[in-house]
C-alpha cells in the first residue's frame, strides 16, 4: 500500500491518514451502529487535526469546482486527493 509514493513527509503523512481511513472504515461498516454524523464529524475531526491535508483538500475543491457551489457526485472523479 503506497510503495510507489516517495517517503517524503507530505507522502508519508497522506499514507497514514489513508490508512487511519481503512482502519476506521472497517470497523464502521462492520459495527453498523454509527451514523452519517458520527463518521463526519469523525473525517471533519481529522481534517481539522491535519492543516496542511485539509489546505490541500480545500485547493483541489475550490480549482475543479469552484467556490459558487456544492460538490456533486459528477465531480468526485475531478477530485483525486479528496
Amino acid at each position: 500500500f503506497g510503495e510507489d509514493v516517495s517517503d517524503d513527509g507530505e507522502a508519508k503523512e497522506f499514507r497514514e491518514l489513508i490508512a487511519e481511513v481503512v482502519e476506521y472504515s472497517g470497523v464502521l461498516l462492520f459495527a453498523g451502529t454509527d451514523t452519517s454524523a458520527v463518521t463526519l464529524e469523525w473525517a471533519m475531526s481529522n481534517l481539522l487535526n491535519n492543516p496542511e491535508v485539509l489546505k490541500k483538500a480545500k485547493a483541489e475543491i475550490d480549482a475543479q469546482v469552484g467556490e459558487e457551489r456544492l460538490i456533486d457526485e459528477s465531480d468526485i472523479a475531478k477530485l483525486p486527493y479528496l
